[in-house]
């Protein structure tokens, strides 16, 4: 059974076009760093058996802000829950004092 996630990261910040380059390619590496790592999707997943975890991330600017979408497609025996909670707070660790939001929701595969 497929279960998909939209997730989303705003960062209420707006970088100039000399800064766009940097910034987006750091927000990807750190969702990556999260979205790609067995232990972390271990935790993600409350250590869900998992045929595949499959992830794709664009970045773009959305109401003057750079935001990062990611879906995730999860192949299981049963759905698996994806724990926000957790997800947060692995993002917010890298971005300390600053006002970003997270966006999660369930999207037909």
């Amino acid at each position: 059974m497929r279960t998909s996630y939209y997730l989303a990261v705003h960062t209420d910040e707006y970088p100039g076009e000399e800064e766009y380059s940097d910034s987006a390619q750091s927000l990807v590496s750190h969702l990556e760093s999260i979205l790609c790592d067995s232990q972390s999707v271990e935790k993600l997943t409350k250590r869900a058996p998992l045929d595949t975890f499959h992830t794709e991330v664009e970045v773009h600017i959305e109401d003057e802000e750079l935001v990062a979408a990611a879906v995730v497609d999860i192949d299981a025996a049963g759905r698996v829950v994806f724990d926000k909670p957790k997800f947060v707070k692995m993002i917010k660790d890298k971005y300390v004092g600053k006002n970003v939001r997270i966006e999660k929701r369930h999207v037909d595969a």
